[in-house]
């Protein structure tokens, strides 16, 4: 049983790099309902919305897709390949802290 997990694990993470590659290479736009730019630019404009309140919280509860591009930036990430390498890297239930400019994304989900 815990073969076929890992089997299942491994083929749908390759399948999902494979989906994210197509979708941000720029090739098929025509056939996405959003580009990778128009997504970018979302989810950068979903954080320069944000409220900051010195000293204050504001919780934001997404998925691992805008989770990872918003943390591009922070990486120094210019491509997508290295936006997604960090997808199966995000653990649920976890915080995670990441300083930005004028930011800080803690990540937190629930196991």
């Amino acid at each position: 049983r815990d073969l076929e997990a890992a089997a299942f694990a491994g083929a749908f993470e390759r399948a999902f790099h494979a989906a994210v590659a197509r979708w941000t290479d720029g090739a098929h736009d025509a056939e996405y309902r959003e580009t990778w730019p128009g997504f970018l630019a979302r989810v950068d404009g979903a954080l320069t919305r944000l409220p900051r309140t010195p000293g204050g919280s504001v919780l934001v509860f997404t998925s691992g897709g805008p989770i990872s591009a918003a943390c591009r930036a922070h990486l120094g990430a210019a491509d997508a390949a290295a936006v997604f390498a960090h997808a199966f890297r995000l653990a649920n239930a976890s915080v995670t802290p990441l300083p930005g400019a004028s930011w800080f994304l803690h990540i937190r989900t629930r196991t």
